[in-house]
Parts: structure tokens; C-alpha cells; sequence
């Protein structure tokens, strides 16, 4: 085991799932603003949904 260097849990854990965050967040918040963008009015989901049937 000489040589292998230890690393912090955290540190592994940020590594490993910060960019499928980034991507989660980047996406979520593009859809927001579309949805924002096509119904203005509306406050959830449904309110879309209902705008896009009319």
C-alpha cells in the first residue's frame, strides 16, 4: 500500500458528481426559462400544460 496516496472522501465525492450537477442545474434552469418564456402567466406546471392544450 506504500505509494497510493489517500484522499479525503468529500473530496472523491465533489469530484465525481460535480459536473452531472452542473449539467442537471444548467438544463432545469433552461427549461425554466422557456417555460417562463412560453406562459408567463402560468405559476406551475399545470398552468404550462393547460397553456400549451389551449
Amino acid at each position: 500500500m506504500r505509494g497510493l496516496q489517500t484522499r479525503h472522501w468529500l473530496e472523491s465525492a465533489v469530484r465525481r458528481t460535480l459536473v452531472p450537477f452542473a449539467v442537471t442545474a444548467i438544463s432545469l434552469g433552461a427549461i425554466g426559462y422557456a417555460f417562463e418564456w412560453y406562459a408567463p402567466q402560468a405559476h406551475t406546471l399545470g398552468e404550462v400544460v393547460q397553456q400549451s392544450r389551449t
